[in-house]
């Protein structure tokens, strides 16, 4: 029930995650499902003041978040409806492949978001792309630790 609060009512984000819950029904791994949905959602509102879903749906980039942990960053650029007679060579990775870790993309690259098995077989995709956080961003577990030492010295 939680996971359906976090999606926002949006049927592509149902459909990506039911997806990846369906292959692992531990409930572990649903929990860190959700606990990545979370991260992602706070991050947004955090960052941009929207959650993804609205990002997305106003054709604005948005990140997406993977269960294994990583230096590189995910960013979704563009979803679009395609029909199967238009796109006879769809992208083999999808969605949940690029959250559950099991690919490891690199530059700019498609995504199948969600196949429909009903005519008129609309197809979804996401165009992606990986970014690695430069050398001034990885500083942070240091002046996180400095900040802590600040805050001692303070204290005494």
């Amino acid at each position: 029930m939680e996971i359906t609060d976090q999606l926002g009512r949006s049927f592509l984000g149902a459909n990506i995650i039911g997806g990846l819950l369906r292959s692992n029904i531990c409930a572990g791994f649903w929990r860190r499902v959700l606990k990545g949905i979370k991260d992602q959602t706070r991050m947004h509102l955090h960052l941009f003041g929207e959650g993804p879903v609205d990002r997305l749906k106003k054709g604005q980039p948005i990140y997406l978040w993977r269960l294994l942990k990583s230096d590189s960053v995910l960013i979704a650029y563009r979803n679009y409806e395609a029909c199967s007679v238009q796109q006879p060579d769809l992208p083999k990775i999808t969605v949940q492949d690029v959250h559950a870790g099991s690919t490891t993309p690199r530059g700019k690259f498609e995504v199948l978001a969600w196949r429909s098995c009903i005519p008129p077989y609309s197809i979804y995709l996401w165009r992606c792309g990986v970014q690695t956080p430069s050398s001034s961003l990885r500083v942070s577990s240091r002046n996180k630790q400095i900040r802590q030492r600040q805050a001692r010295l303070a204290l005494t």
